[in-house]
């Protein structure tokens, strides 16, 4: 049937033939080939006959070659009036997209109207998204996307993040960020997820960025989409950018858990735990791999967050993950009279030193210089760095300083170093 519908002047008919058979492999095989008759324009209306029936998946896509071959205006006429009857929902995104394919007259109205069908299957919807996304400059396209991203909808949403910003056109960028910022406001918790993990690709281009994440963050409701904007941050501060909206969240955050008189038994200190949140997010990523952030401004944050004090301990976990061996005295300074602080920091100390491969050089110095100090603080601390000796055997000057430690004013220290059992055992 396929090489016989090719035939010139004879092949049509064989294809009408049996179009119709009963046997399905026959059926669609002549539906497969009416477009490649000589009369390729004429396969339209049987083809159309059924779009709406189980021939529906090789007729929809047998129509794309029929469509090549008829006037726009004629193309038009015949979509507006297969879209108005029952179709399979392939069908009616095929036809649809037949419509913005072929620029058939009044092609912006027809997928509009297809668009706003209270009736409309998602999956219809999510491929008008998709038409709208690729014609930007077609009238139809802005309303739909707009109206995509304050639906919120979830199949809406992720049809909308498929765009590539350097797919774009350069004046199409920024109002595309704006719809990708609108459906962060999603109020679907998995539209709301999949948009926030787009947000960092459309940073250079949204305007309202820094509000759109300081909201997110601030918000203290019970769905607040703080998990999503702390994840989108992270990625943006891991870019090189972002610093000035964390550093306005940090203080904001901070100002209202100030205010926050622990009234609410069941959302105790929101604004609390939404910073350690972050600090602990910021401080994760940055353990994981420290490519690409600003070591130095993460570290006048932590400062920052040092300066309330149900923070501490989280601020100055961040400031040894961002810090070098120059400002470990500085995290013990900020640790006076914290013992639980001070020991759960020396850990983070010990462990930093590891990732930097400071055993044979960096610690043994470091710890010296803090075993000096006499405070609980810098002694902990040293004791935990005197622990990576156990890779080398304790060998000197590790032996000498756990001694020392051993000795040390503050009893705490002089029990952890006496924890350590040189022999190796």
């Amino acid at each position: 049937i396929s090489s016989a519908a090719r035939v010139p002047d004879h092949g049509r008919a064989v294809a009408l033939r049996w179009h119709d058979s009963p046997n399905v492999a026959l059926a669609e095989a002549a539906l497969a080939a009416l477009p490649w008759t000589d009369r390729p324009a004429d396969a339209l209306p049987p083809l159309l006959a059924h779009t709406g029936d189980d021939r529906a998946r090789v007729a929809v896509y047998a129509l794309r070659r029929a469509a090549r071959f008829v006037s726009p205006s004629g193309l038009g006429e015949v979509i507006t009036a297969a879209l108005a009857g029952p179709l399979k929902v392939t069908s009616r995104k095929e036809i649809a997209r037949l419509a913005a394919d072929f620029s058939v007259r009044r092609a912006a109205d027809i997928l509009y109207a297809e668009w706003s069908r209270p009736d409309a299957h998602r999956d219809v919807r999510a491929a008008l998204i998709g038409v709208a996304r690729l014609r930007l400059e077609q009238s139809s396209a802005w309303p739909i996307l707009t109206e995509a991203a304050e639906s919120g909808e979830y199949a809406a949403v992720v049809a909308l993040g498929a765009a590539y910003p350097m797919l774009l056109p350069d004046h199409a960028r920024t109002p595309y960020a704006a719809l990708i910022l609108a459906a962060c406001r999603s109020s679907d918790e998995k539209a709301a997820e999949y948009a926030w993990a787009r947000v960092p690709s459309w940073a250079p281009w949204a305007a309202e960025l820094d509000a759109t994440i300081l909201a997110g963050l601030t918000d203290l409701s019970p769905t607040s989409p703080a998990r999503y904007a702390i994840a989108a941050l992270v990625t943006l501060l891991r870019s090189g950018a972002g610093y000035a909206t964390a550093d306005s969240a940090l203080r904001r955050l901070i100002d209202l858990d100030r205010s926050d008189q622990d009234g609410e038994p069941q959302r105790d200190r929101v604004p609390l735990r939404r910073t350690q949140s972050l600090l602990s997010a910021i401080a994760s990523a940055v353990r994981t791999d420290e490519a690409g952030f600003d070591r130095s401004a993460l570290a006048d944050l932590a400062r920052y967050a040092t300066s309330h004090d149900p923070l501490l301990a989280d601020a100055v976990e961040l400031f040894v993950e961002v810090t070098g061996e120059a400002e470990v005295a500085e995290a013990c300074d900020r640790l006076a009279d914290r013992p639980v602080a001070a020991a759960a920091v020396a850990g983070l100390v010990r462990a930093a030193g590891v990732r930097r491969d400071w055993t044979r050089e960096v610690a043994p110095r470091l710890a010296e210089a803090l075993r000096r100090r006499g405070d609980l603080a810098g002694g902990l601390t040293a004791t935990a760095l005197c622990r990576l000796g156990a890779s080398v055997g304790f060998a000197e000057p590790y032996r000498e300083l756990i001694r020392g430690l051993r000795t040390h004013p503050v009893a705490d220290v002089r029990d952890a170093a006496y924890a350590i059992d040189l022999s190796g055992r």
